[in-house]
């Protein structure tokens, strides 16, 4: 089906975009989660954070549009993104 949609000229790439962005946001939140020791508030956090993987997964999507060049750099950008983001929240934790 989002094959069909991405084909779309202006909509359909902005869908492929927005969801390519949660996604790739959403697994960067969910390796900080599986890390916590609770379980209930892991399950409070996602639910607090539920516009959140969008703002997180946007410039690796952008990458992802850019061949050969944005490729080489999503690893490296993931990474950072997963390293920031724990860096994050568990400072704004202790404080």
């Amino acid at each position: 089906m989002w094959l069909f949609v991405c084909l779309i000229p202006i909509v359909g790439l902005l869908l492929v975009f927005l969801l390519e962005a949660h996604l790739l946001g959403r697994q960067s939140i969910v390796v900080y989660l599986e890390s916590l020791t609770n379980p209930e508030e892991a399950a409070e956090l996602r639910k607090s954070w539920r516009w959140l993987p969008i703002r997180i997964g946007w410039l690796a999507a952008i990458l992802t549009f850019i061949p050969f060049a944005g490729w080489i750099f999503l690893p490296l950008t993931l990474t950072y993104e997963v390293i920031g983001f724990t860096f994050l929240v568990e400072k704004s934790r202790t404080s």
